[in-house]
């Protein structure tokens, strides 16, 4: 044979070879026609393909059948029927089906219940790769069903199911990295696993994550970012968060003291007898609430099926800010401007508005004023001309009237400033205290 003859016969070869690896086959076409179907909500049709398949011994053909008894879909939600389709898929090797077939047998849904045959299901998919299953037998390990409780093992599948993206490993791994669970303490990674879980929505997490950055464990701390987390976690439905935030708003801490907001935290949290009013020096007094170990969740079925979507509701017309006319006759009228600038509840949100009707109260001696004014210097929210001027000095003037007048915890604020502050910036603050107008409260 020539050497043509040869290359030809090599490419031949080749080319039989590429054809057999890329086509698609009879079963395979039926089954993703099957899988079109079935997403576009034509579960007739999907069974159509499904069913012969699985008749004939496909795995996945059977795993999809299965959960479509499972969930009601094209067929009466039926848990036998489905346990016994996901058992011949998972003969097949299925592991997606080991995981869910093994929910079944955890709850006792359609077989009886048997927590060893649950585990070793679990651990069946877990070997094989499927984050869920990994996270559901670190679960078992950890709460010692179906095997003999196991920390350090239920630490190690929390691990690699988290390393796979699953936002419940990652929120029980960072309470093992918080309590020392399973291993020594570690507050750095509990914040990281704890930020991870909570970017993928993970209420429980944004809580946490708020705790820490408020109280500066495993990280620098950061009312913003403590505040930023808590808002979050509040809006998914965490009391904690939500008693946190009353208690911050109660007090001015990190935040504009508002105790309408701080009375709205505490009732959404259930502390229907909180007043506010009362708490603000108590809380001054005795911190927050200690919060040293994280609430016990329940954790939702490893299959979750799609919520119904909720419309948002329209957003009411924000009232008209009225002006006052005249600051000297009502600094209180004042203040509240400023605050409902700053905040944008019942307008729109403007900070320079909102300073200058601060300050003009503050000058006027409102405390209250004074205090918030601070709080906008120290947390950028003014606008200096100046690019040579400190915020931080004017934030240490105002501090330092409201601490005088005795107010809240403005001395704290004016102390840890202080000691901040740097020999330029202890210069103009000097300078400040002697050249910005006050009024002292309580003169004519």
């Amino acid at each position: 044979m020539g050497s043509l003859a040869v290359k030809q016969a090599h490419a031949l070869a080749t080319l039989l070879v590429l054809t057999a690896l890329f086509a698609v086959t009879p079963v395979a076409a039926d089954y993703l026609d099957g899988l079109a179907a079935w997403r576009a909500g034509d579960y007739e049709e999907a069974l159509r393909h499904w069913e012969p398949l699985a008749a004939s011994g496909d795995p996945d053909s059977s795993y999809r059948i299965g959960r479509m008894y499972y969930q009601g879909l094209g067929k009466d939600q039926d848990y036998a029927e489905a346990a016994r389709w996901y058992q011949a898929a998972v003969d097949g090797g299925h592991a997606r089906a080991m995981n869910d077939l093994a929910v079944l047998y955890e709850n006792g849904r359609g077989v009886e219940i048997d927590p060893e045959k649950a585990f070793q299901l679990y651990r069946e998919a877990a070997v094989a790769g499927r984050p869920v299953a990994r996270f559901n037998l670190a679960r078992l390990y950890d709460q010692g069903l179906g095997v003999q409780a196991d920390p350090a093992q239920a630490m190690r599948w929390y691990s690699r199911a988290a390393e796979g993206g699953h936002a419940g490993a990652q929120l029980e791994l960072a309470r093992f990295h918080e309590l020392g669970r399973g291993g020594s303490r570690n507050p750095q990674k509990a914040a990281k696993w704890y930020r991870k879980a909570a970017r993928q929505e993970s209420v429980p997490a944004m809580s946490r994550i708020g705790y820490l950055y408020d109280k500066g464990i495993g990280v620098k701390p950061s009312m913003e970012k403590a505040t930023e987390w808590y808002q979050k976690a509040a809006a998914g439905g965490d009391p904690a968060a939500r008693r946190n935030l009353g208690s911050m708003y109660a007090q001015g801490i990190g935040v504009y003291r508002d105790l309408d907001l701080a009375r709205k935290y505490f009732l959404e949290a259930g502390d229907v007898e909180v007043d506010p009013d009362h708490l603000r020096d108590d809380v001054a007094r005795n911190g927050l609430k200690p919060d040293v170990e994280p609430e016990q969740i329940v954790e939702p079925e490893p299959i979750v099926e799609p919520l119904p979507v909720v419309e948002p509701k329209p957003e009411p017309k924000p009232e008209p800010i009225v002006e006052p006319e005249t600051v000297e006759s009502d600094p209180e009228a004042m203040y509240a401007l400023g605050r409902r600038h700053a905040t944008g509840r019942g307008g729109v949100q403007d900070d320079d508005r909102a300073v200058d009707a601060f300050r003009q109260a503050a000058e006027a001696g409102h405390v209250a004023a004074a205090y918030d004014l601070a709080f906008m210097y120290l947390r950028g929210r003014v606008r200096i001309e100046d690019r040579s001027s400190s915020p931080r000095a004017h934030a240490w003037v105002w501090f330092t009237r409201c601490a005088d007048a005795g107010f809240g915890d403005a001395a704290t604020w004016r102390d840890k400033i202080e000691g901040e502050l740097n020999r330029k910036e202890k210069a103009e603050a000097d300078q400040l205290l002697l050249s910005i107008p006050w009024r002292s409260p309580g003169s004519s």
